[in-house]
């Protein structure tokens, strides 16, 4: 069993892609740096949590309950297809930005054609979105493995 400190460092990776989006004020080309960034560590968590207490027994059965919670979740599937598209393929998906108020808000859409493929929300909301579907498995796994965890 690896440690799940694997886990812990994977989900400050993501956060730390986040805060970095947060924090731009214009950029379409850094913004999709920093969200690829997001996607791959985002998608590393739970790899990471595989990886440390895959082995574990019950384990199978709960995974398989957390893979069909993604599964239902369109932004959870959203960030699956970018994450395939962008690694595998090179596309980038955010299309568009604007200042709105005091901030800069990145799209996964023209701002201009709404029917755009992805999440209609900004690229900010969506990766906090998901980024607190992956801190509820984790604190899910120390609530359901917390005693192999620790040991």
């Amino acid at each position: 069993m690896r440690s799940f400190g694997l886990v812990e460092e994977k989900l400050a990776e993501a956060e730390f892609f986040i805060d970095q989006i947060s924090e731009l004020k214009f950029g379409i080309f850094p913004a999709q740096c920093y969200l690829n960034a997001f996607i791959s560590s985002a998608r590393s968590v739970t790899f990471a949590i595989q990886a440390s207490i895959g082995d574990i027994p019950d384990f199978d059965d709960w995974y398989k309950n957390i893979q069909n919670r993604f599964k239902k979740d369109e932004i959870a599937q959203w960030f699956l297809k970018c994450r395939n598209e962008s690694i595998h393929i090179g596309i980038a998906h955010i299309k568009s930005g604007q200042e709105v108020g005091d901030e800069y808000k990145f799209y996964f859409h023209s701002i201009f054609d709404m029917d755009d493929e992805g999440p209609k929300e900004d690229v900010l909301t969506a990766c906090r979105h998901h980024m607190k579907n992956l801190v509820d498995v984790v604190f899910e796994c120390f609530d359901k493995f917390g005693f192999y965890i620790d040991c």
